[in-house]
């Protein structure tokens, strides 16, 4: 275990890690998927305090942005750090996700793994100053959900409460130094370190776009449906007796394995997974290969195609593996159990596999060029669900996932030059979403903490003040808008005689509590008063998610 901690490129910089925490508050650390950034940087602060015997006052905050990412870091630490029943009281390694946790030791050194969310209640909370926790370490920042953008500007803020706070920045992206620049135009200091972690040398990954793929395609197909026809003159009497293998209507077999571009997205990912499956068990390889899909509706359609085309000899080959965020949690691990001998893992996976997990085996990837985002819907003036291009930066972090272990593919289903028309970074959420819950939090935060000391937070005049200090403020009138529909629905309010500074009326404070769009929310509310839920219940999770149709 030691030996493989020390072969992985973040090795190289662990006392430049260690000397720089000396001396600076802030510090952004840059480097790929794999690296060990999330494995290795907590490990290396509490080993470096235990040595100069701090480890009693040093506890680690990690943020993940997903569950599974939570859970199976922090497992994988505790194996390294051969705690094997990562479950007793006395484990220095402890995580917490929404409806689950494992929490660390109280007494000694100790390193927690949370979701962004977990921390964020936990800042609205009691522990506004997080004062027991020496470290805070949030992973995957260039995500930039708005619960990690929310999370910064409360950081910039504390870190000047907090003198003896560290705050450990990690990104995967090469624009990690705008992260050192927000924070060092605080006047926390005049320079923030990146350190950056050196590449580790990878296997050559042969990549082929959707034009690639259509021109080795054509004489393929048409070579193919020669073949069919005399097939079908000369073996009739064959067929008769193979009627169970033909009656799945496969347009993939172990003989005839071309490529069928008749079919939409999700069976064309399947048509390739399918392709490379049987490649890869023909050369008797084993490994994963990993689909990039949406989300959780192509998931399924894809594993229906795959169950009806896949010839039986290939299928006893594969396993199928979906990975998604509501799948529970002893099926989200099985991807990362090595396959067997001889046979390949089928991951259909949504962009959680892109930067949160890492799976070592990985053969080939397969990437749609889309990923499904919460943006605001201007009709029904709410958030929705839509399915859009993926960025370059993402295409390149699922790229990043083949070529780990062994001479790698990636198939791109889109063309060179919609490659070029993507976006270079993800826009970040608090930029197309609507505002409404972000202000809603924001206005409970500033009351919280005005009630608990109000003469230290004269600095910050309101929502919009506060929401215009983060990285990528929101655009022009977003924010005048989620206020102003706040105040027609009775959230919020004006008290005159501080300034103008909004507050929570006893509506707005029931509605914070609510995982829920604040105009759902209240029609809750009133269903409950009115005493008609039911059907309001069923109305709301319409609302709440995609359109059915």
């Amino acid at each position: 275990m030691e030996t493989q901690r020390k072969a992985l490129p973040i090795h190289n910089i662990r006392n430049d890690l260690i000397d720089k925490l000396k001396t600076s508050q802030v510090i952004v650390v840059s480097g790929g998927t794999g690296s060990g950034k999330s494995t290795q940087c907590p490990q290396y602060i509490l080993e470096d305090a235990i040595q100069n015997n701090q480890g009693s006052t040093t506890k680690i905050l990690v943020t993940q942005p997903r569950r599974i990412a939570a859970i199976s870091v922090s497992e994988r630490v505790s194996q390294e750090r051969y705690e094997k029943d990562a479950s007793s009281d006395n484990s220095s390694v402890g995580y917490a996700v929404r409806f689950k946790s494992k929490k660390p030791r109280n007494i000694g050194g100790s390193i927690e793994f949370v979701t962004t969310g977990i921390l964020l209640r936990r800042l609205l909370g009691d522990d506004s100053l997080l004062q027991d926790i020496s470290h805070v370490m949030i992973d995957e920042v260039h995500e930039r959900d708005i619960n990690t953008d929310f999370l910064l500007i409360l950081f910039r803020d504390l870190l000047k409460k907090r003198p003896d706070l560290k705050l450990i920045l990690m990104s995967a992206t090469l624009d990690a130094e705008s992260f050192g620049e927000y924070f060092a135009s605080n006047n926390l200091t005049t320079e923030v370190p990146v350190l950056s972690v050196p590449a580790k040398p990878r296997h050559p990954v042969e990549v082929h776009y959707l034009e690639d793929l259509l021109k080795m395609n054509d004489e393929d197909n048409y070579n193919n449906n020669i073949e069919t026809e005399e097939e079908q003159e000369d073996d009739s009497s064959r067929k008769d007796t193979s009627s169970t293998s033909s009656s799945s209507s496969s347009s993939y077999t172990k003989k005839n394995n071309k490529i069928d571009f008749r079919v939409t997205m999700t069976g064309l990912v399947s048509e390739i997974a399918l392709h490379l499956s049987q490649i890869e068990t023909d050369s008797d390889r084993s490994g994963s290969i990993l689909c990039f899909l949406p989300g959780m509706d192509e998931i399924k359609q894809c594993m229906k195609y795959i169950e009806e085309n896949c010839s039986r000899d290939l299928r006893n080959k594969i396993q199928i593996l979906p990975l998604h965020s509501t799948i529970p949690q002893d099926d989200q691990q099985k991807v990362f159990l090595p396959a067997k001998p001889g046979t390949i893992k089928l991951i259909l996976s949504t962009n959680i596999a892109e930067s949160s997990v890492t799976i070592d085996d990985v053969l080939a990837v397969v990437d749609s060029g889309l990923v499904r985002e919460m943006n605001f819907d201007a009709q029904t003036a709410m958030n929705a669900m839509e399915t859009n291009p993926t960025s370059k930066a993402s295409a390149t972090q699922r790229l990043g996932r083949a070529g780990r272990v062994a001479p790698g593919k990636c198939y791109r289903l889109y063309t060179r030059s919609n490659l070029s028309l993507m976006d270079d970074r993800p826009t970040p959420e608090i930029q197309r979403t609507a505002l409404e819950a972000t202000c809603l939090q924001t206005c409970s935060l500033i009351n919280s903490s005005s009630d608990d000391d109000s003469d230290d937070n004269t600095d910050i005049t309101g929502v919009e003040d506060f929401l215009s200090r983060a990285m990528d403020p929101p655009v022009d009138g977003a924010i005048a808008f989620a206020m102003d529909r706040l105040t027609k629905l009775g959230a919020i309010a004006t008290n005159h005689n501080r300034n103008g500074r909004e507050y929570l009326t006893p509506l707005g404070r029931t509605l914070a509590r609510l995982p829920l769009d604040p105009a759902t929310g209240k029609m809750l509310v009133m269903g409950v008063v009115m005493k008609c839920l039911d059907p309001l219940l069923t109305a709301a999770s319409c609302f709440s998610s995609r359109n059915a149709f």
